[in-house]
């Protein structure tokens, strides 16, 4: 009978402690992926943005080969990675050619005058700032989720479920 109180004392403990883990690392890999769907709509909204804007300044430059090229690359479409590493060297590609066609814009300076592009050029600002706090929210679901699953002894638990540590994501901000 000893044995058996024993046993039951130290299994249901351990169950219960399982069962614990196990549900709050739902509960962060609920609001992690949440977190990662909110930025993911941020960033669609400013590669639309950057579509735009693309679109308007190739508009009448159909002389300047180099710039249009520049512009076709940005209006291309782009299937985006679900995994934070790759879409981040995604992000970057496009953070770069983006960058380098707005060199190439100002160059031209025909597009100041244009209310549309001034237009875009303020709702990519807004965006890249919603960015900024979308990426602040995934930072901290992944900091919360890598300290949950690195701590003893629920790392034991997290490795039997295969709940794995989370990478960051880098966002690069456009210069205007």
């Amino acid at each position: 009978m000893t044995p058996l109180l024993i046993a039951a004392f130290i299994i249901f403990p351990t169950l219960g402690f399982c069962a614990y883990s196990y549900y709050k690392m739902q509960k962060l890999e609920k609001a992690l992926n949440t977190a990662w769907n909110t930025l993911d709509i941020h960033l669609r909204a400013r590669n639309d943005v950057i579509k735009k804007m693309a679109s308007i300044a190739s508009y009448g430059m159909q002389d300047n080969k180099s710039f249009l090229s520049l512009a076709n690359n940005l209006k291309e479409e782009i299937d985006f990675s679900a995994d934070p590493v790759k879409r981040t060297l995604e992000e970057k590609v496009l953070a770069e050619n983006f960058s380098s066609f707005l060199r190439q814009l100002y160059l031209i300076k025909k597009i100041e005058e244009n209310e549309d592009f001034q237009s875009c050029k303020t709702q990519l600002e807004k965006v890249e700032r919603k960015i900024k706090y979308a990426s602040g929210g995934y930072h901290h679901a992944v900091r919360d989720m890598n300290t949950v699953t690195g701590a003893f002894p629920v790392n034991i638990v997290a490795k039997m479920l295969d709940f794995n540590k989370k990478e960051y994501f880098d966002f690069t901000f456009t210069k205007i």
